[in-house]
């Protein structure tokens, strides 16, 4: 199934796994330049699927949760 079926099937939380596996791949790839508002773009949507009710978390996910408590 390609990115593109997930995101046209209307499931919320698999749109968003999708897309943030696609801002994985573009931050890896990017120039330095262009690296932060990506990083900004993963942010909001890692913050979108924490806020998700019945939440299936990755273990990325629980990573970015810990950074984040950590910093706060």
């Amino acid at each position: 199934m390609s990115q593109s079926d997930l995101l046209a099937d209307g499931d919320l939380r698999v749109a968003l796994a999708a897309l943030r596996d696609l801002l994985i791949v573009r931050i890896r790839a990017a120039e330095p330049r262009e690296t932060a508002p990506l990083a900004k773009q993963l942010a909001d949507v890692l913050e979108s699927l924490e806020s998700l009710p019945g939440e299936e978390k990755s273990r990325l996910d629980d990573l970015v949760a810990r950074r984040r408590r950590a910093s706060a």
